[in-house]
């Protein structure tokens, strides 16, 4: 599995310059999602599908079975070697 910590990082920077946003957190994986969420208390979550440990799919439904009014945008990459 490629790493997503330079994807991560990018996004971040994107957030940063944006005057619309305001960043919370970024994180590798799922592992502590609820208390991020209940640390950082966002409205959004930009979630990648394909993490290690505990991946995006099971990390939204950690987020909206504990957290149901925050908004989740999900995101990956497929790479067409053809």
């Amino acid at each position: 599995m490629m790493t997503n910590e330079p994807r991560r990082k990018s996004l971040e920077a994107l957030i940063l310059l944006s005057d619309d946003m305001e960043f919370a957190g970024s994180f590798k994986d799922c592992s502590t999602v609820l208390s991020d969420i209940e640390k950082l208390k966002p409205t959004l979550v930009l979630m990648h599908i394909e993490m290690p440990n505990v991946n995006g799919i099971e990390g939204v439904r950690i987020i909206k079975k504990n957290n149901a009014d925050i908004e989740i945008i999900m995101q990956t990459v497929f790479e067409d070697e053809g």
